[in-house]
């Protein structure tokens, strides 16, 4: 009859009985083990990468359309939700005219601005955020207009955000998550493991 002892790991011995089944600490150390860790070192370089790619793919969205003369500005407020929201990049064409219910971008009492048109007579354009309750104080004209709205990108024009609203703690921890995501979609290097499992095999 075998003690709880007996029945218990028994690693010393180059055994563990566990659930009825024999096995040999020695094949895990040389099988198990390094795949479960490569196994999580694959997902998170894939994960890494994900992140990466579609990071780059909203900045590109954002930028490319500068090629062809059109210009990319962050939203710093939320004047404009939910239509356009605080940390998207409105892009915007030129425009050689504008008619009221068109979003545009241009500069303004506060700096340079994307609020909708309400109102352009006798040369002046009234403009307003649609999540205000009255519209902007100052009139503009069609020379202070940067251009048309065309493209709204989410999330890329954030760390302008928060620059613009002196949120240094969001911005240092922005930095520090994309550092991490740097490196954790690098690929490390095999030998480490080679050599773990040259070790525990010579130690059979």
């Amino acid at each position: 009859m075998e003690s709880s002892g007996e029945r218990g790991q028994s690693c010393d011995h180059g055994q563990v009985r566990r659930s009825g089944l024999l096995l040999d600490c020695s094949e895990w150390q040389v099988t198990v083990f390094p795949r479960i860790f490569a196994t999580a070192r694959d997902l998170r370089v894939v994960g890494c990468r994900a992140a990466l790619a579609a990071l780059a793919g909203l900045a590109l969205w954002a930028l490319l359309p500068t090629a062809v003369g059109w210009e990319p500005t962050s939203v710093v407020s939320g004047s404009m939700t939910p239509n356009i929201r605080r940390g998207d990049v409105a892009v915007s064409s030129p425009a050689s005219s504008v008619r009221p219910g068109q979003v545009i971008t241009f500069h303004g009492d506060q700096g340079i601005m994307t609020h909708r048109v309400t109102a352009f007579a006798d040369g002046r354009i009234t403009t307003k955020g649609d999540h205000n309750q009255s519209p902007d104080p100052d009139q503009i004209t069609m020379e202070d207009v940067i251009g048309l709205g065309r493209l709204r990108v989410p999330y890329v024009g954030y760390p302008a955000a928060w620059l613009h609203d002196r949120q240094w703690d969001r911005l240092g921890l922005c930095a520090g998550a994309l550092v991490a995501v740097v490196f954790g979609a690098r690929v490390t290097s095999r030998s480490g493991r080679a050599g773990g499992l040259h070790v525990a095999s010579r130690m059979r």
